[in-house]
């Protein structure tokens, strides 16, 4: 689904995990450790993260799993889909496959 505050913070957290892992060379799962952190230094204001401290865990857990798999599959796509346009001689990747991988 793509509509409201889960989908957007899929996206926020997508990235950056995606800049985690790109740019500050961190392991897979490193954003769901971070939130033993987050509740220590937040539960006072936020007394629900001490509460859910284990379903968050999980949920970005998951998250980072799944992206991870997407991200891996649509690298390899991509991969293949530009060997066929280079063998072909083609110089541009047609916006369908644009499409295909934004919507991935």
């Amino acid at each position: 689904n793509k509509d409201g505050r889960g989908y957007v913070l899929r996206r926020v957290l997508r990235r950056a995990v995606r800049y985690g892992q790109d740019v500050l060379k961190m392991p897979s799962g490193s954003f769901a450790k971070l939130v033993a952190v987050l509740v220590r230094n937040m539960k006072d204001t936020f007394p629900e993260l001490g509460e859910k401290e284990k379903e968050i865990y999980e949920v970005i857990l998951d998250e980072e799993e799944t992206f991870a798999r997407t991200l891996q599959r649509g690298i390899e796509r991509f991969t293949k889909e530009v060997s066929k346009l280079k063998e072909s001689g083609e110089t541009k990747v047609p916006a369908s496959l644009t499409f295909f991988l934004y919507e991935a």
